[in-house]
């Protein structure tokens, strides 16, 4: 008798797979226990199956590194020497630092290798239905409209400058010749008073007795 074989139900990606084959936008890594970020994506190198790990080319601000370096004596990083990597939040432990590797790890020397266990992972935009469309799209302009826009604006102002310092200019000319005009009407009335004076003075009195 024949069994029908029941339709198999797709396990889910484990985490780190999902993290090495679907990267498709911005990755938040937060510690998790604290919740505090760790790292994002934009310090991305790679991601490590085996190891269950990321690795990022970057120390986060609130990513500590210890001093002590210790040895692997065991697992697939056995032989090379680390250095572990806490979170500033609650002090646990998010990954390591290798000084030394084997050959075939070479590539995760001196970078800062977070263990998948210790963190959890936010894409960004993953809240949004991708079926969605917003109701109301604002058109923003582009960065050469902008420019275009404020060059005109600077072609203004430098415009009205021009004109002010010209209407500026010409108040003081007018200004100045009427300043220049008033103090030559003034001499002209003080030497004509001064000249009648002296003509009063040269007549002679008419005296009648």
């Amino acid at each position: 008798m024949e069994q029908t074989s029941k339709p198999k139900t797709p396990k889910p990606i484990p985490e780190h797979d999902r993290v090495k084959h679907e990267l498709t936008g911005p990755l938040v890594f937060q510690c998790l226990k604290c919740k505090v970020i760790v790292g994002d994506s934009f310090a991305w190198v790679t991601a490590d199956r085996d190891l269950n790990s990321i690795s990022l080319y970057a120390k986060p601000h609130n990513v500590r590194v210890g001093t002590e370096l210790l040895w692997s004596k065991e697992g697939i990083d056995v032989g090379s020497t680390y250095m572990l990597m806490y979170c500033d939040g609650c002090n646990n432990i998010l990954g390591k630092v290798w000084r030394t590797t084997p050959r075939k790890l070479d590539y995760l020397r001196d970078l800062y290798t977070i263990n998948l266990d210790g963190i959890t992972i936010y894409a960004l935009g993953a809240y949004i239905d991708p079926n969605t469309t917003p109701s109301d799209v604002h058109t923003l302009p582009s960065a050469r409209m902008q420019q275009v826009t404020i060059n005109k604006l600077q072609d203004m102002v430098l415009l009205l400058h021009q004109r002010l310092s010209a209407m500026e200019c010409n108040t003081g000319q007018q200004q100045q010749n009427l300043d220049s005009g008033s103090i030559g009407s003034s001499y002209e009335s003080l030497n004509q008073n001064i000249h009648n004076g002296n003509r009063n003075m040269n007549q002679k009195p008419n005296y009648r007795f």
